[in-house]
């Protein structure tokens, strides 16, 4: 995790180039959907199988915390508009998004339990 957390504040160097903007602004894409699919266990490893058995289907608020460090790192530190933005909408109010839905659905359960 150090070395996507370092290639992600590269982009802060002076004359780092085009190929590194591109590099963080894919990879602020991608880091929700691709955490998603780890606790989902849907992740296959060599030979196609399953590795997802062994995976949690939450993420501690801890491990969260320090999954979503280099981005906050990279919101205080960076001036690119584009790249801020990105990080704000794909990962910040994405996540955002998906607790609130986990929270109504644990909240959903939790009432229809409570009827029975």
């Amino acid at each position: 995790w150090e070395v996507f957390g370092a290639n992600l504040l590269k982009v802060n160097e002076v004359g780092s180039g085009m190929a590194t903007s591109g590099l963080a602004l894919h990879m602020t894409s991608v880091f929700v959907d691709e955490l998603e699919q780890v606790c989902a266990g849907q992740t296959e490893g060599e030979g196609g199988g399953d590795l997802g058995h062994d995976l949690p289907d939450t993420i501690p608020s801890d491990v969260l915390s320090f999954l979503v460090e280099p981005f906050r790192i990279l919101l205080c530190t960076n001036n690119s508009k584009a790249l801020l933005k990105r990080v704000m909408v794909s990962v910040y109010a994405k996540l955002t998004q998906k607790c609130t839905r986990c929270m109504k659905e644990m909240e959903s359960n939790a009432s229809s339990e409570e009827v029975k």
